[in-house]
């Protein structure tokens, strides 16, 4: 195959994964909103009685406002991490391309274990599936990191230690978010949505941004090269 018509190739490969990946991550990003209802208040003249209900509910809605929030925190840092690893990569395969889709299945079924959360906070097997849902899709990117350092997929020289960090911030976000479990069979334990919440902003995922912020900068525009499976 000509050159020109390789780099085409590897051109639509990189730009297809990129596309595919913003795309599911904005929808995850919406969805998360869709459990933000409040109650029909009860039909009443009374503006007073109707503030009051209105501001009732208001509060019985705080948990699934929080866990909206910190959710949506969390997926945004995905998708930062997940940009930052791109900018980097040269080209992509179908092993890298895999391990892609894997991670974009779990950031679109995101808003599932969000809503279970919010709404059953206070159980430990709400908090079990939100933090083993995190740290799966944590270890996933750095499972890409792995890969495509190993593959020598990546476009700039001497990345191996930036991989590697990578990978270990990844593992460290995912035993982090693990930490939660532990706490959700204590009986002194509040609503676990704050102990899960304290665990998660200790350790956001893709901490080794600011670290690399030199690295990053010689890659921020990719300009895709090679052939991509």
């Amino acid at each position: 195959m000509p050159a020109d018509a390789e780099a085409e190739v590897a051109e639509i490969g990189y730009g297809s994964t990129l596309a595919l990946s913003d795309g599911i991550f904005a929808i995850a990003m919406t969805l998360l909103a869709l459990d933000l209802r409040l109650p029909k208040l009860a039909a009443s003249d009374d503006r007073w009685q109707l503030n009051s209900e209105l501001l009732h509910a208001l509060n019985e809605a705080s948990p699934l406002i929080g866990v909206y929030l910190l959710s949506f925190w969390i997926v945004a840092q995905y998708w930062i991490a997940h940009r930052r690893l791109y900018a980097m990569v040269a080209r992509t395969d179908r092993r890298l391309t895999l391990l892609n889709l894997l991670m974009l299945v779990l950031v679109a079924g995101m808003p599932f274990p969000s809503s279970v959360m919010g709404e059953h906070g206070d159980l430990p097997v709400a908090v079990i599936l939100y933090a083993c849902y995190l740290a799966a899709t944590s270890l996933l990117v750095g499972a890409q990191w792995a890969y495509a350092g190993h593959a020598g997929l990546m476009r700039v020289a001497g990345t191996a230690e930036r991989c590697r960090r990578e990978v270990f911030d990844s593992a460290a976000t995912a035993g982090v978010m693990l930490l939660a479990v532990p706490l959700t069979f204590s009986p002194r334990t509040p609503h676990m949505s704050g102990c899960c919440s304290a665990s998660l902003l200790a350790r956001a995922p893709g901490p080794a941004a600011a670290r690399h912020r030199g690295v990053r900068s010689t890659a921020a525009h990719p300009v895709p090269q090679g052939r991509s499976s």
